[in-house]
């Protein structure tokens, strides 16, 4: 079983140049969501499956504490490129 897992999130990291620009599309539902959840200033949030970072971003805009897990090697290198420029409030597992 943990082969399987290993090979279903290798091989969804293999789109992750493309899906950085592919969630642009669905953008406004993660701000949705993200204004539904409402996280506070200083507020611990949890992104699993963090991907390159969209909604976890959004909520560190608002000022929570998020830390985001994401077992892609990919995405991971993703998602800390672009909270480098942007966050401090913010980390990945």
């Amino acid at each position: 079983m943990a082969n399987d897992v290993r090979t279903t999130a290798s091989s969804w990291g293999l789109t992750s140049s493309a899906y950085e620009k592919f969630s642009e599309d669905f953008s406004d539902a993660l701000y949705h969501c993200v204004k539904r959840l409402n996280p506070q200033r200083d507020e611990a949030v949890l992104d699993v499956a963090t991907g390159t970072g969209w909604t976890a971003r959004l909520a560190a805009t608002r000022g929570a504490n998020v830390t985001g897990i994401e077992p892609t090697r990919k995405h991971r290198r993703l998602f800390r490129l672009s909270q480098a420029a942007i966050l401090q409030s913010s980390r990945l597992v």
